[in-house]
């Protein structure tokens, strides 16, 4: 729930002239703290000079809103991230605009500068557009720092007033979407979904979190400690074989190897996806880190899951996503009487208006990344491969969603943690050690491991393994 902080945040001028910056710092460390009245005195102040400024890029107003709506949006979401360091507060934010117009505009298809075109996502796609943007409103060359010229160039043009909708929307909008990092992904009904879920889904969501937090407490009181102190064991040598025989505790494996466990791969490399279509194997396997088996041979494209075919439809139709295949399927369902809905999530989209409620938000989640680059800090779980026989990485089910995002977007690295290897590598590259020095060689190994090639899916085609 959104919270008022103690000290009273200073309100902004009207919109037109220059705002102070210290104030506006202000009313971002306010936001960062979840206090409504700070976003709504930052958003009287820059929602008309933004959508003014996207009208003199755009005709329709629908999408001058779309717009000034989401860098709002992720102004509240991500005021945590900005520091004194930053810079300005309102260059800071007008970078989150010039990103989210940059997008717009691409997917309209009109021409992009040269350097916004060959810039890749973030800050060097922002200011390529800021340039443009500048250039482009006072007829002039762009000075030296674009996002900072940019705010005080928009206050000089004509005013446009809010329509009582988009206030009303992006009311709503933050209403659902915390203001905090790590909080996206909470038990079902606790999280940005829950402005979609339904009085039917009570009873599930209310089971769905009661089961949530027995397991994190049993595993806090119980099963942690007691993998814990078997594992320490392991590490000292002691006679432990039947632990790595059993595959190693994974949670105590992560703690002890920590960020050695982390990857860089680029998204468009990480190609290759590990099927489980047995639920009782990938149970099995989620809490060990050396994995038996031939779980490796039963590999997939990534392209043609059904996570990176929803947000690939999502991105291709942002304009308007009532034209998506998803938005369709999901209307088919409605009609049929059969609405789709997510215990998981604790949706239920029984109307046409929560199914576009659903895909924006997926929307909105793709415009953060491709702002703000892909943070391994936020979201339920880290993004999960394993390593296979052959030292190859592979996709497990852990963040698909995220992947396909990664991958729409085309960002450069993605960060992936290791979160099984299978047996045969694991021996290959431990050489008969035992405790902290095994662990030390596999974790030194991971260093040279490599996305699995497409070719390895297409092997297991032609010899049908």
């Amino acid at each position: 729930m959104l919270t008022m902080s103690r000290s009273e945040p200073p309100r902004c001028t009207p919109a037109t002239g220059t705002a102070d910056p210290a104030d506006q710092a202000s009313l971002l460390q306010h936001c960062a703290g979840g206090d409504i009245t700070a976003f709504h005195r930052l958003r009287e102040y820059e929602l008309p000079r933004m959508l003014a400024t996207a009208r003199a890029f755009m005709p329709e107003p629908s999408q001058c809103e779309q717009v000034a709506h989401d860098v709002l949006a992720l102004g509240w979401k991500n005021a945590w991230r900005f520091t004194a360091t930053a810079g300005r507060a309102d260059a800071w934010l007008w970078r989150i605009f010039c990103c989210r117009l940059g997008n717009q505009l691409q997917a309209r298809g009109d021409p992009l500068p040269a350097g916004a075109a060959a810039a890749p996502r973030g800050d060097a796609f922002s200011e390529a557009i800021a340039r443009h943007l500048v250039q482009h409103l006072a007829d002039r060359p762009a000075p030296t720092d674009p996002l900072a010229a940019l705010p005080e160039l928009a206050a000089t043009l004509p005013s446009e007033t809010p329509s009582h909708t988009l206030l009303e929307r992006l009311d709503t909008t933050i209403d659902h979407l915390p203001a905090q990092p790590g909080d996206e992904e909470r038990p079902a009904g606790e999280t940005i979904f829950r402005s979609l879920s339904h009085p039917s889904l009570r009873r599930a969501i209310l089971q769905a979190r009661l089961q949530y937090h027995f397991r994190e407490r049993f595993k806090r009181l119980i099963g942690r400690p007691l993998e814990d102190a078997w594992f320490e064991r392991w590490r000292k040598g002691g006679k432990t074989a039947r632990l790595e025989a059993l595959g190693l505790p994974r949670r105590s494996v992560e703690e002890q190897l920590g960020s050695r466990l982390d990857l860089n791969p680029a998204p468009d490399e990480l190609i290759c996806s590990v099927a489980f279509p047995d639920r009782a194997e990938r149970r099995r396997l989620a809490n060990r880190f050396i994995w038996e088996g031939d779980w490796d041979q039963r590999l997939k494209d990534v392209n043609g899951l059904r996570q990176h075919r929803f947000i690939a439809d999502i991105w291709q139709h942002r304009l308007d996503l009532t034209r998506s295949d998803s938005y369709q399927h999901y209307l088919e369902l409605l009609q049929q009487g059969r609405p789709w809905r997510s215990h998981h999530k604790g949706v239920a989209l029984e109307s046409p208006e929560r199914i576009l409620g659903w895909l924006r938000i997926y929307h909105l989640y793709m415009e953060d990344m491709a702002c703000f680059g892909f943070d391994a800090g936020r979201g339920k779980d880290r993004l999960g491969v394993a390593i296979d026989r052959h030292g190859r990485i592979v996709k497990i089910n852990k963040g698909l969603h995220r992947l396909a995002m990664a991958r729409v977007l085309g960002l450069p690295t993605l960060p992936v943690r290791v979160r099984g290897i299978h047996r045969q590598w694991w021996q290959a590259q431990a050489g008969g050690r035992q405790g902290d020095a095994a662990l030390d060689a596999v974790a030194e190994a991971l260093s040279g491991c490599r996305p699995a090639p497409l070719t390895a899916v297409e092997t297991r085609r032609r010899t049908g393994t």
